[in-house]
């Protein structure tokens, strides 16, 4: 007997490739081979066992049943006792480091990007899939997070005619598109991959960058998937480009999945949005002023998360093909609660201030838009049809986020802080909460005939002043 521990297997059916997907640690793949022989089932449990020669360990052998015993991770909806049958020719693959082209005929993958905050963990999602992974990129932004075994083409992606004679004329079972021109490249590998997944923005929808201008002014929460998308008369031409560029990511690959990615946070990113006030924390700050009560929602995606979707993408479900799906994490949190959760991580505690956020400045790049209003997109046909759910729960994101940034602190009034249009003008700040301090005081003093009460029973602690 054979003790196995890791093995994944390439499915296919009805001409759509299955790679394999994430099982819970000890959950093993059942297996039942035919070939000119018989052999034993793989048994499932702490250790499988199968009664399997070594002399098969690096042949082809057809698959005739796969079982998945166990929890599904990729796939939460699936019953526990999910069962399906295949029959293909496959690969049966050792573990990963024993991996290489004399064992096994791999699959290959090109990833344009990947080494950005999301990159390193779709390509060792790919490596443990069992592709041969080429990733594309311009070198400035090497990292440790990528293992050897990864090729590396030197390129620039946003110059088209480069990049094709860098490629060459190489062809890739999967293309992963993360960065540089998209509608180039997905012209340019026309015809050259079998599946194509693409890497977009969420700022396709009509009243994204606007919400005020919409009426009733805001937009819907949650945004529904079908909205509309911004027209040919949208003010910033670069909105009307992103749906433009998905237009011709479908022409061209009419097969392909679309990820319209939120804004990530998390680590390794050029621009940290949860810097204003991951900072001010570090500054032991004695409050932070928030707008409209820090009660904005927007959707955002922690870095491993938005990779997770973008495997589970490459993993080409048949629901999936030809579609676009919104990527964000499916817990969200106010601004006012991100502060709470990066103050407690921090041992830190101040006074939370709300000012409207008309003469709130300061909270502007907190925001990062000039409106307060909600933008939260609807993940439902994600989780439905790409089998979604976080990686990571966002409130334990929230503080690893956190963490990075104390740990990997931005340069005060460095370049990063420039872009983010934050001065950190803290005696301003100081000057405002006085004036708050003696606005609320004026206020208060106002009297009423008749206080105003709760209109209800439920509301809290506090007695009902109406009620009194």
């Amino acid at each position: 007997f054979l003790q196995l521990h890791v093995f994944p297997v390439a499915l296919q059916s009805d001409g759509a490739r299955f790679g394999h997907k994430y099982f819970d640690p000890g959950v093993f793949v059942l297996i039942s081979f035919s070939d000119l022989q018989t052999f034993t089932t793989v048994a499932v449990g702490d250790v499988a066992l199968a009664a399997l020669g070594h002399d098969y360990l690096n042949t082809t052998v057809e698959v005739e049943t796969v079982a998945c015993l166990g929890r599904h991770v990729a796939y939460p909806h699936v019953d526990y006792s999910f069962s399906e049958s295949y029959r293909t020719e496959s690969h049966f693959f050792l573990p990963r480091a024993q991996l290489s082209s004399e064992n096994v005929s791999m699959q290959t993958a090109l990833v344009i990007g990947g080494t950005g905050p999301t990159g390193p963990y779709v390509v060792n999602g790919l490596l443990d899939r069992g592709f041969r992974v080429t990733i594309a990129h311009t070198g400035q932004h090497e990292t440790s997070l990528i293992g050897p075994e990864v090729e590396h083409i030197h390129t620039d992606p946003f110059d088209i005619e480069r990049t094709d004679t860098d490629l060459g004329v190489r062809t890739f079972d999967l293309a992963v598109v993360m960065y540089g021109r998209l509608r180039d490249l997905a012209r340019l590998l026309q015809g050259r991959v079998s599946h194509f997944v693409s890497i977009g923005g969420v700022g396709v929808y009509r009243g994204f960058a606007n919400p005020d201008d919409l009426f009733p002014i805001g937009m819907p929460v949650p945004l529904p998937y079908e909205s509309y998308l911004v027209g040919n008369d949208e003010f910033f031409g670069k909105l009307r480009r992103i749906r433009e560029t998905e237009e011709v990511v479908f022409s061209t690959h009419p097969t392909a999945i679309h990820l319209r990615y939120p804004q990530l946070y998390g680590p390794r990113q050029l621009l940290p949005r949860e810097w204003p006030i991951v900072r001010r924390a570090l500054d032991r700050r004695p409050f932070l002023i928030v707008p409209d009560g820090g009660l904005t929602v927007k959707s955002q995606a922690w870095v491993e998360n938005a990779a997770h979707a973008t495997l589970l993408a490459c993993d080409r479900p048949d629901a999936a093909i030809g579609n676009i799906y919104n990527v964000a994490d499916q817990q969200l949190f106010s601004v006012r609660q991100i502060a709470e959760i990066v103050a407690n991580e921090l041992e830190h505690e101040w006074e939370i201030v709300s000012l409207p956020y008309q003469v709130a400045p300061s909270t502007r790049p907190m925001l990062t838009s000039w409106s307060s209003s909600h933008r939260i997109l609807d993940i439902g046909p994600t989780i439905r049809d790409l089998g979604y759910s976080d990686l990571v729960n966002p409130s334990t994101a929230w503080r690893l986020a956190t963490r990075w940034l104390a740990d990997n602190p931005i340069e005060r009034g460095g370049e990063v802080e420039h872009r983010l249009d934050d001065p950190f003008e803290y005696a301003s700040e100081d000057r405002q909460y006085e004036i708050w301090q003696r606005c609320q005081q004026e206020l208060s003093v106002v009297e009423w005939s008749e206080e105003p009460g709760y209109s209800s029973a439920y509301v809290g602690r506090n007695p009902n002043p109406a009620r009194s």
